[in-house]
């Protein structure tokens, strides 16, 4: 209400301060989803005192538009041309998309357009029947998390969704890659989030200053929480900070594990399989009861033989590994030992 008080304000003092008989289209407001132009007209009748004040008496007519801002609109320009002059070539054109909310970025993909906005993505097709134009169609119900994170090139996408998910985008289709419990809070830290592309090893850093993480075909682990830019030139890529890097610990952790059976498992220890001058530590959640929160034991390090001894029984368990300096090496294999009658159980984590 505050917007169209201020609007028809804004109108009765045009009106008052009128010292000509026409007045145009003139906007009159300009803000968050509304948009107002006035246009008036009329004449003056001759001007008489009344309490010792000039009143000006006279008829005026006019309107008041008040309409929301197209923010979820695209456009496209004649063929060849920037022009997007509306005319009987019938060429360039424009639509709203079925979503409410803005229009973030257009993004090419093969001979496609693909719309990400903040409450959905789309995808514009190219069609030559009935007429040079585009078609249209809802690929993904959520939107971006925030407009900077999404990356890619003409053959693939990589962003986040609303959800929070990581999700690559190809000519087969939508994939939710997932990891939404590290990625979900991105937006919340009173930082703006980033993403930036490295092509030739397709790998992907997301950081918002105050975490970071680097994306591989492998999964998604820590990395450089202060990129502010990616430069590739003549084979050799650079990342831009304005201070030095700055890295959280190397952490993995498995998904929910119930090695296939619900009974109660009693865990003995867990092995790891790399090769790394660091100590690793390891941390496990479990539970007995699906209903209740997880337990979480203290960070234990593993022993010189890459063994760390737990004496847990559960239903389910969570496995977290991590280095307390930054490392870059590769994680075989997580194996979990369980006394019998159960049988070893592994878990791959990192390839």
């Amino acid at each position: 209400m505050a917007d169209i008080d201020r609007i028809f304000y804004a109108y009765d003092a045009l009106v008052a301060r009128a010292s000509i008989m026409s007045l145009g289209p003139k906007e009159l407001y300009s803000g968050g989803a509304l948009t107002a132009s006035a246009s008036i007209s009329g004449s003056w009748a001759k001007g008489i005192r009344i309490l010792g004040e000039l009143v000006a008496l006279g008829t005026m007519h006019g309107e008041l538009l008040v309409h929301q801002r197209r923010t979820n609109w695209v456009a496209w320009s004649k063929i060849g041309s920037v022009d997007f002059t509306l005319d009987r070539t019938n060429d360039a054109g424009g639509r709203p998309v079925s979503w409410s909310g803005w229009v973030h970025q257009l993004k090419m993909l093969d001979k496609n357009v693909v719309v990400y906005g903040s409450n959905g993505i789309a995808i514009l097709m190219p069609v030559t029947e009935p007429a040079p134009t585009f078609g249209y169609k809802d690929i993904h119900p959520n939107g971006l998390l925030d407009r900077n994170l999404l990356v890619g090139t003409d053959m693939i996408h990589y962003f986040v969704d609303t959800d929070g998910n990581l999700c690559s985008l190809d000519s087969q289709g939508i994939k939710v890659l997932g990891y939404r419990s590290y990625l979900k809070t991105l937006h919340q830290m009173g930082r703006i989030p980033t993403m930036h592309l490295e092509r030739q090893s397709q790998r992907i850093f997301i950081c918002n200053g105050v975490v970071g993480f680097i994306y591989t075909k492998n999964g998604l682990g820590w990395g450089p929480a202060n990129i502010t830019g990616l430069i590739q030139r003549d084979g050799e890529v650079k990342l831009v900070s304005p201070q030095e890097f700055t890295y959280a610990p190397a952490l993995v952790e498995t998904q929910i594990l119930d090695v296939g059976t619900r009974d109660m498992k009693p865990l003995q220890k867990i092995t790891i399989s790399t090769y790394s001058p660091e100590d690793f530590y390891f941390q496990i959640d479990h539970r007995a009861d699906i209903k209740q929160q997880f337990r979480t034991t203290a960070w234990k390090r593993f022993n010189s033989r890459g063994e760390g001894f737990v004496g847990i029984s559960a239903i389910e368990f969570r496995v977290r590994v991590k280095s307390l300096t930054p490392v870059e090496t590769q994680i075989d294999d997580l194996v979990m030992h369980f006394r019998s009658p159960y049988t070893t159980k592994e878990r791959e984590v990192v390839k």
